[in-house]
């Protein structure tokens, strides 16, 4: 099973819902964290990086244990809040998602049995 995948077809995904990558999720809190404009210029002094690579930062890319902990002292609370746990109507969500799934492969095995036994 590749639930993981993206563009499957029949893939439910919920509007709005954080990944659960935690790259993702960090880049997620830079962009909701700091002001728009010269963002990426931000980042870099803070970080002290290169601007693409906190261009690939804000993307979810090349983030380390490391990076993780800096963001956690740069931002405080606020990072690690938007970089915890899902919400609860994340959770449900996801819930809905896994029900479907489960429904579908039974209705797979339902086939499957009438076959066999025909």
């Amino acid at each position: 099973m590749a639930s993981g995948e993206e563009g499957k077809e029949g893939q439910r995904h919920c509007p709005g819902a954080m990944t659960s990558d935690y790259g993702q999720r960090a880049g997620l809190a830079l962009t909701r964290l700091i002001p728009a404009p010269n963002r990426d210029k931000i980042i870099a002094r803070r970080f002290g990086v290169s601007v693409r690579m906190a261009k690939y930062l804000r993307a979810g890319r090349h983030w380390t244990i490391e990076r993780l902990a800096q963001a956690s002292m740069q931002f405080g609370a606020a990072f690690d809040q938007l970089l915890g746990l899902p919400t609860t109507p994340e959770i449900h969500c996801r819930f809905d998602e896994i029900e479907a799934e489960i429904a579908d492969l039974r209705k797979c095995l339902r086939r499957g049995d009438q076959g066999g036994n025909g």
